[in-house]
């Protein structure tokens, strides 16, 4: 097969994103690695099942889509390039897709997951140096019935999309800095993070070698910070970093140390951008975390890093002048419209009455009483002309007597609120180190979590909960792909100290994995029949070739037909 290259916009859908991650997804080993660990007979299956997978992460990552329309968007794309000689978009039919899903879910998915981001992680040589675990919910529409206890339980729990009316799975996930994925998993929609985080640090313990798990830092949030957690990763000598919760008395203590101490470092930005954040760290060492002696941690001793945030600081500040003008306007319309009363205990009665709805925080607001004099009433009747007006009578109302908030009780609101503290067992790194660590979990999970949350699925095609667990697995095979595909593009760029233009005409040495998809959907490949043999004219944007430049992929990748499936 033939092909040749031309430098052009792409006239009608692209083909860029779907070849380029398939090919970079079977360089990973990835379709290999899901064909010899899920059973099948090739003698049986039409397709591999790991192929079939292929089909479901690639559709994931170019267009969230039902189950029932995958073989509609393969139909747009080259097949024979993304699958091989002979395969139509009719291989990928909804049935044939719910059967490798169950083929999945009969192969320990989790254990499948690992075996794949480990290939993965040797490929791309990811360093063990951090990990960083959190988990989310995902949201299912539809009504599931109670299984078994030991299948994935489709529940209401608590809902981070705040949507609490929806039954929820929850999905964890343990990355590298740069968010490739080293364990996964799908769970019930009720585990807490406390209880997830356990079951990581006996899974490190069991899937790390001892050198290994005693030289990494894992990085997790503040439910990670229970005694028994902290004593399992003590006995398995796990590093550890975190933020100490606020419910932890030594959480206070040492916010209000750090303020009158004043041991604060220069401010300095993590991040490289022209308007990042300023933070002043405060460290401390030898912390105890209980005062209590008979604690489980009362013999621990731990490292502290009280962390003053310059945009924190600046949030504090617009919520608490947001509070106080909003007590202000409170106190003033209690005022509006007050009544007269015939004697002083009454007016004041009703005026501590009123001040008492208002729950102030930082005013103080009692009644005070004042006279005044009103026009009587008229006696019944119509008055003569020349009645004399009625008399005047001495009423009482009030006035709310406003003591305006104390000064340094507002400041010192303002200082706790705009700090935070880390909590580690790590005496190796600095405490800016530690903190540039710890705010890499957006990249690292969050970001992730953005990407797969969304099932693309109808759950009409999923009705099993065994379905749902192997398409979430599904979908975080797809984010590695996604991840290896930014982190690549960065090292490369890093290593030639040059930059990525973006689509909003950004230039950029960390493009997002968007950012490459976009580039690679300016790829479009023709198929031409010249004097009976098929030639394929790709064509392509400058950008384009940049990217694929930079991701090492050879533009033969959207000509040649991947071999045979592996099956041992």
């Amino acid at each position: 097969m033939t092909f040749r290259v031309e430098n052009a916009p792409p006239v009608s859908r692209p083909s860029g994103v779907m070849t380029a991650v398939g090919w970079v997804l079977r360089q990973l080993e990835v379709v290999s690695t899901l064909d010899a660990l899920l059973p099948w007979d090739p003698a049986q299956c039409r397709l591999s099942p790991g192929t079939r997978l292929l089909a479901l992460m690639l559709c994931a990552l170019f267009d969230h889509t039902a189950l029932f329309r995958v073989r509609h968007v393969l139909g747009h794309q080259d097949l024979p390039v993304l699958f091989g000689p002979g395969v139509t978009a009719d291989a990928f039919n909804d049935d044939a897709l719910g059967r490798a899903l169950d083929k999945l879910a009969a192969a320990r998915p989790a254990a499948v997951f690992h075996s794949v981001a480990a290939k993965v992680w040797a490929h791309e040589h990811v360093p063990f140096e951090t990990l960083h675990g959190d988990t989310t919910a995902v949201a299912l529409y539809g009504t599931y019935e109670a299984p078994a206890p030991e299948i994935l339980q489709i529940v209401h729990g608590y809902s981070k999309d705040h949507r609490p009316d929806l039954q929820q799975v929850g999905m964890g996930l343990v990355s590298s800095p740069d968010g490739i994925p080293l364990l996964g998993d799908v769970h019930d929609g009720n585990l807490n993070d406390t209880t997830w985080n356990a079951g990581v640090i006996a899974q490190l313990q069991d899937l790390l070698p001892e050198e290994t798990l005693r030289s990494i830092l894992y990085t997790a949030d503040c439910k990670v910070v229970t005694p028994d957690n902290l004593l399992a990763m003590e006995r398995a000598g796990l590093h550890w970093l975190s933020r100490l919760p606020e419910t932890y008395d030594a959480a206070q203590t040492l916010k209000l140390r750090a303020w009158a101490e004043a041991a604060w470092d220069a401010p300095a930005p993590i991040s490289p951008r022209s308007r990042a954040a300023q933070y002043r760290l405060c460290a401390f060492s030898d912390v105890v975390l209980s005062a209590d002696p008979d604690h489980a941690l009362a013999g621990l001793r731990y490292r502290c890093v009280v962390v003053h945030s310059s945009a924190l600081e600046a949030r504090a500040r617009a919520r608490q002048q947001r509070l106080l003008a909003a007590e202000r306007a409170a106190i003033a319309a209690a005022e509006a419209g007050r009544p007269t009363f015939p004697s002083h205990q009454a007016a004041r009665a009703a005026g501590a009455q009123v001040l008492s709805r208002l729950d102030l925080r930082y005013h103080a607001a009692k009644p005070r009483t004042e006279s005044l004099l009103v026009p009587g009433k008229r006696p019944r009747g119509r008055p003569r002309k020349d009645a004399p007006p009625p008399p005047t009578v001495r009423r009482y109302t009030w006035r709310a007597e406003v003591t305006p908030p104390d000064a340094p009780h507002l400041r010192r609101e303002i200082e706790l609120r705009s700090t935070f503290l880390l909590v580690t067992n790590d005496a190796r790194r600095t405490p800016r180190e530690l903190l540039g660590i710890y705010k890499r979990q957006q990249t690292a999970v969050e970001i992730p979590f953005h990407r797969t949350k969304a099932l693309p699925v109808a759950p009409m095609f999923l009705e099993r909960p065994e379905r749902i667990r192997a398409m979430g697995y599904v979908l975080l095979m797809a984010y590695v792909a996604f991840a290896v595909l930014q982190r690549r593009v960065r090292s490369a760029l890093a290593e030639r100290g040059e930059h990525l233009q973006t689509y909003d005409n950004r230039r950029t040495a960390t493009p997002s994995g968007q950012t490459v998809l976009d580039h690679l959907g300016d790829i479009h490949t023709d198929v031409l029949d010249e004097n009976g043999e098929d030639v394929r004219v790709i064509k392509l944007t400058a950008g384009a070739r940049r990217v694929l430049d930079l991701l090492g992929i050879p533009l033969a990748a959207f000509a040649s037909e991947p071999g045979p499936p592996s099956h041992p």
